[in-house]
């Protein structure tokens, strides 16, 4: 995140600031923990302490924050990425949707990419979660683009411009822990679940391209602790997911270029 072309702030969350602090002091790093001292009814309630931390940085005049995002630990958001985010924004926000990502890891034996939070293939001929956004000028088309709700939306971070971390903010999901996820999983999903257009169970899509039959590449986020791909291996060799005593193990079994079926 350093080396992105833009000013930024940033925290790291945490329920033992000074020890986080002592630990970080040799790379010669800004001020960056944002910790609590709370005694928290259970530790995942900490995920949710960035809230405060938010709500303080978009009131903030001087620097005036344009954008908001919260990542769990081992989530790399390339920038390529989020250029790929602040240019559908403007299209899908006006129809209630949000542009999302997906989670990806390396897999070990063939390289490829592997998503980690989805199970099973999509069938694009019978899915009905997909969305055609056009732009025209008269009778001209000016843009046309593709978008999907995955089956399973979880990516382990959100961001929002000023206008959604207004609407996030108002919103009942800001403070509570709302259906379908849990504790820390919520924390994540920022406003996905404020409102759900018609035929969605939320409003977070992802580009796809109809013809090729695959996602838009520029949409994935590096998942850095590759727990789940590594389930299935072990020293390079492939194991029997189906006597893998690992919930974990059926994640990371799908291509993220063999996801779509057309």
């Amino acid at each position: 995140m350093q080396r992105y072309p833009t000013k930024l702030d940033y925290c790291v969350l945490t329920n033992q600031p000074e020890r986080l602090k002592l630990a970080i002091k040799p790379w010669a790093l800004p001020k960056i923990v944002c910790g609590t001292q709370k005694n928290m009814s259970h530790p995942f309630k900490l995920a949710w302490e960035h809230r405060a931390y938010m709500k303080q940085a978009f009131e903030r005049k001087n620097p005036e924050y344009t954008a908001f995002m919260y990542l769990e630990s081992d989530i790399r958001v390339p920038w390529r990425t989020l250029l790929g985010w602040a240019a559908d924004e403007p299209i899908l926000a006006p129809l209630g949707f949000q542009r999302a990502f997906y989670r990806v890891e390396p897999i070990e034996q063939s390289g490829r990419l592997g998503l980690t939070d989805q199970v099973q293939r999509l069938d694009l001929a019978t899915y009905p979660g997909t969305l055609r956004v056009r732009a025209t000028t008269g009778d001209k088309l000016i843009q046309e683009k593709y978008f999907l709700q995955m089956l399973n939306p979880y990516m382990g971070m959100w961001i929002a411009d000023r206008d959604r971390m207004a609407t996030f903010m108002a919103s009942p999901q800001w403070t509570k822990t709302l259906a379908p996820w849990e504790v820390r999983e919520m924390a994540a999903c920022g406003l996905q679940f404020v409102t759900s257009p018609e035929g969605f169970f939320g409003s977070a899509v992802v580009p796809y391209d109809p013809v090729s039959g695959q996602l838009d590449a520029d949409s994935a986020i590096d998942h850095l602790s590759n727990k789940y791909c590594a389930v299935n291996t072990r020293d390079g060799i492939d194991l029997d997911l189906k006597k893998i005593n690992n919930t974990l193990a059926k994640h990371c079994t799908i291509c993220v270029d063999d996801f779509l079926v057309i």
